[in-house]
């Protein structure tokens, strides 16, 4: 692909012109540009969002701290992009078990 530019100077005067093609109208219509912030419709999946983020947490914390299915559950909750959601806990897993590792390298 090769870029072509133009110097043009500064004391020119530049008119653009928009071109204008026969586009048909979308078949979305506005749909996507009258979005209505319901700021009480989601208070329930907010909760629910809740419930489940300290089952999680439940979860991550109740594992054996040195067991693989920890290290599978922090990939998983990384891969899935909610991890953010737990960084205390994570870092505190990965700690621990790092700490424990070379506590038995060092034995």
């Amino acid at each position: 692909m090769e870029l072509c530019t133009q110097t043009i100077p500064a004391d020119h005067e530049v008119k653009i012109r928009l071109r204008f093609g026969s586009h048909h109208p979308t078949v979305w219509g506005d749909h996507f540009l009258a979005y209505a912030d319901l700021l009480g419709s989601n208070e329930g999946e907010e909760k629910q969002h809740e419930d489940l983020k300290q089952e999680v947490k439940k979860i991550l914390v109740m594992a054996p701290s040195k067991s693989l299915e920890k290290l599978e559950l922090i990939s998983t909750l990384q891969c899935l992009g909610v991890a953010y959601h737990f960084e205390r806990e994570i870092e505190e897993a990965l700690s621990y078990m790092h700490n424990c590792y070379i506590v038995v390298q060092y034995k």
